[in-house]
This record gives C-alpha cells, sequence and structure tokens, in this order.
C-alpha cells in the first residue's frame, strides 16, 4: 500500500511544445533501453510501447519534414528494439519450458510466467494519468494515460476564457526564478550622473521616456524599436547606462544573464526564455537588460550544443517570430564587449545599434571632477587636466579606481593603528595623490579590442 502511494505521488510530465514530447520519448526509450541492457525485457517493451505512444501522438502535429523524417528514424529504432526484447522473451519462455517436463497446462503456463517475472525483478507499475496541455499553441485539452492509447478527447463544452487562459500559466518554479531578475529598488544613478553618451541618451528617450508621455505621438513609423544593442571595449559605461535606465524610467526592469536563462534540465532553458517574455508582456511597459549577450546568442554553428541551439531559437522566436507580440511595450537592450560574435538574426532584432566608446581627453576631465566634487579635495583644474592626459588609454571603470586608489593615500601615511584611532580628519586629497594613483592602476583598454569595434561599427553600427 505505501509503495502505491509512493507511485501515485511521483511528479507527472508537464508537456506542452513539440520539444517537451520528444523528448519525454526519447527519456522513455532511454529508460527501456536501460532495462534493455539489465535483461528486464519486460520493462524494456513496456517503455519502448510508451514512448512510440507519444511519438506517434505528437506526429500529425509537425509541420517540417526534417522533423517528420527524424521521428520516422526514431519509430524505426524504438520498434527494432523491441522486437528484439519480445524475441528474447519468447526464446526465455521456449528454453525454460523446453528443460522441464512436457506438459501444456494453464496453471503450468501461468507458473511459468510467474517465474519468468520473479526472475526478472518485474514490479508493474500502477497506471498513472495526468493531463497534457496544447501542443505548438492548439488550445485543446486531452486527457491521457501510460497505459492506455494517446486519444483526443472531444467535448462539446464551449472552451472558455478562464481555461484558455489556464493552458498557458507559468509552472510556479520557472515563475520565481524569472520574478527573482526583477530589481525591486531602483540602482539610484540618474542621467546626470552619466558623463558624455549624449547620443545614447537621447535614443533612450526616445524610445522608453518620451512615448510613456505621448503615447498617442509614438505610434505607426514613430513607434519604438524593441531592440537596442549597447556594444564598446569594457568598462566604457554599458551598464551604467542600464542602471541609469531602471532608475529613471517608470517601467519593469529586467537584470537578465546567462545563468538566468540556462538549465541542467533538457527543455527547461526554452520554458525560461518563454517565461520572461510572457511575464515581461504581462507586466509591461517593462525593459529587458541582457549583459554579456554574447554569451547567450553567439553564432550558430555545425558543431553547437542542440541545448544551446534551442535557446537560442526560442529567444529569436519569442523576440520577433510569428507567435510574439508586435504591439507590446517590452524593450531588449543587450550589452556586449564583442558585438562580432553575435547571431546575424539577433543583429537585425536589435535595430538601434550604439557604440559605447572610451572618454575622449574632455569627457575625462569632467569625469574626474564629477568624482571628485563630493570628496575634500585641493586639486585645481589644470591638474585634472594633466591627469586626463595622462590616462588615454583608460577606461570609465579604470578611472574609478585610479580614484579610489588615490583617495587611500592619506591613510596610508599614518603610522599605526593608535595614530589612525586618535585622528580626526583626514588631509584633502592632492595632485600627487592622484600621480602616484596612476603607476598603481593602469589601463586596460586594448588597440586590438578597440581598433576590431571600431570597424564592426563601422559596418553595422549607428554612425550618426
Amino acid at each position: 500500500m505505501q509503495t502505491q502511494n509512493n507511485n501515485n505521488n511521483q511528479s507527472q510530465p508537464n508537456l506542452v511544445t513539440l520539444n517537451d514530447y520528444l523528448n519525454f520519448s526519447f527519456q522513455l526509450y532511454q529508460e527501456g533501453y536501460k532495462h534493455h541492457q539489465s535483461y528486464i525485457f519486460e520493462k524494456a517493451v513496456e517503455k519502448y510501447e510508451e514512448s512510440e505512444k507519444y511519438l506517434k501522438h505528437v506526429y500529425p502535429y509537425v509541420n517540417d519534414q526534417p522533423t517528420k523524417i527524424r521521428i520516422d528514424e526514431f519509430l524505426k529504432t524504438i520498434s527494432n528494439e523491441k522486437n528484439k526484447a519480445i524475441f528474447q522473451i519468447e526464446n526465455r519462455f521456449k528454453f525454460k519450458k523446453e528443460a522441464g517436463p512436457a506438459n501444456t497446462k494453464e496453471d503450468d503456463k501461468k507458473e511459468l510466467a510467474n517465474y519468468i517475472k520473479g526472475s526478472l525483478n518485474y514490479n508493474p507499475e500502477p497506471e498513472k494519468v495526468y493531463k497534457v496541455s496544447y501542443i505548438n499553441k492548439r488550445e485543446t485539452k486531452e486527457e491521457t494515460t501510460y497505459n492506455s492509447p494517446i486519444e483526443s478527447k472531444s467535448s462539446n463544452t464551449p472552451k472558455t476564457s478562464a481555461n484558455a487562459k489556464e493552458d498557458k500559466i507559468v509552472p510556479d518554479d520557472i515563475k520565481s526564478k524569472i520574478l527573482g531578475e526583477i530589481l525591486d529598488t531602483k540602482p539610484g544613478i540618474p542621467f546626470s550622473d552619466v558623463i558624455g553618451l549624449n547620443n545614447v541618451k537621447q535614443i533612450l528617450k526616445e524610445i522608453i521616456i518620451l512615448p510613456t508621455i505621448r503615447p498617442d505621438l509614438f505610434t505607426g513609423l514613430r513607434s519604438p524599436p524593441k531592440g537596442l544593442l549597447l556594444f564598446g571595449p569594457p568598462g566604457t559605461g554599458k551598464t551604467m547606462i542600464a542602471k541609469a535606465v531602471a532608475t529613471e524610467c517608470k517601467c519593469t526592469f529586467f537584470s537578465i544573464s546567462a545563468s538566468a536563462l540556462t538549465s541542467k534540465y533538457v527543455g527547461e532553458s526554452e520554458k525560461l526564455v518563454r517565461a520572461l517574455f510572457d511575464i515581461a508582456y504581462e507586466k509591461q511597459p517593462s525593459v529587458v537588460f541582457i549583459d554579456e549577450m554574447e554569451s547567450i546568442l553567439s553564432k550558430r554553428s555545425e558543431g553547437e550544443n542542440d541545448a544551446t541551439k534551442r535557446l537560442k531559437t526560442e529567444f529569436l522566436v519569442q523576440f520577433d517570430g510569428v507567435g510574439s507580440n508586435q504591439d507590446a511595450k517590452v524593450l531588449i537592450i543587450g550589452a556586449t564587449n564583442r558585438p562580432f560574435d553575435l547571431d546575424t538574426a539577433v543583429l537585425r532584432r536589435m535595430p538601434k545599434r550604439v557604440m559605447i566608446p572610451p572618454f575622449n581627453e574632455e569627457e575625462r576631465y569632467n569625469y574626474l571632477k564629477h568624482i571628485f566634487k563630493n570628496n575634500e579635495h585641493n586639486i585645481k583644474d589644470k591638474e585634472f587636466l594633466e591627469i586626463a592626459k595622462l590616462t588615454e588609454n583608460y577606461s570609465n571603470s579604470d578611472l574609478k579606481e585610479l580614484c579610489r586608489e588615490a583617495a587611500y593615500e592619506p591613510i596610508r601615511e599614518i603610522s599605526d593603528m593608535k595614530a589612525l584611532e586618535n585622528l580626526g580628519k583626514l588631509r584633502e586629497l592632492i595632485y600627487t595623490d592622484l600621480l602616484k594613483a596612476t603607476r598603481i592602476v593602469r589601463g586596460t583598454l586594448s588597440d586590438k579590442i578597440l581598433y576590431e569595434i571600431v570597424e564592426w561599427n563601422k559596418e553595422y553600427g549607428a554612425l550618426a
């Protein structure tokens, strides 16, 4: 009795899309093959037959010919393995019968069958029943069982909107993972704190801020694009731009990384992508920021892992596919240091491609003054300008680290801990502190990477 309850409490398969059915069928085939290798032939035949049922069930819904060919080949493989297992069962029955006395009584046959089952540790599972939702967005519910043919049960009851909505409910575990990527608190970085990058600020105002003020003006040809790609060398302020967007805009802001959309379970990555877009549509207007975009949507190749291909395909389809919501107020912002590694289909969906260059001399001068405005210092403008000239190959983050290093100089002058405890106030920062910091914090901008990005920008980027 306890065993039966445990079996009934097993997690039921959640089959929604064509890929879900194919993956589940392959899983059943693998289980059957393992039983086959362990000489548990009756159990192997059972799993092979279940796998066949699910494949035959989804076959009518397959539209593309290559997938149909794959399913046909898979069905042939399952049939061959099943016939081998049946042959083994029949031969074991035959050999056992030949080894004993010649007797055709029904009781002897039953005893022999029980003997074979016992020798194989055969333990039949109870019948499992579960509900399957729509396949390829077909809003029809079907009741299926493991041990009966999978048939669609027609009903004369009209489908209500509540039932239609039930088909598209995102599983709680996947939904909670996506909801965890929403920024509940504002980063506190207004656009005024972003030095330079005026062209990027203007684009963001046109795409996000102005449409929320006068949505009636931004329709038709003036409807804002759904994709914005920010690319440039590391440390030039791409992520800071996204933080400013999260601070300034009155939108739901999703901060997505590769770990949020990948899973070790087959098929779950696609469900996470689908859930991300479903929740973004539900909470629109919304902004989805994807940092290090090339780690998720790099160029597709022949030798690529199938799970990675499916993840990319699902993202592209949800972003701008046949079934995507073209009127949704959802903006995808991608940031990357290597735009030349992105798939061309991704570039097509990112019509606004803006390069975030490193600061020039004037911008470095303004940035240094901006950082030191909340710190006591005695550094003259010409000294800031001198440091700006010395930091030509410094990125924005390098400059910030340079200022942090300079701020430690007054503390390093204190001889011991007791003097630090009795100290009332640190001295002001001076020019020599910054000069000394330039020998410790070095620039990380690579001429090679910068050249590649500039050349790519000439071909694909927004030059205006």
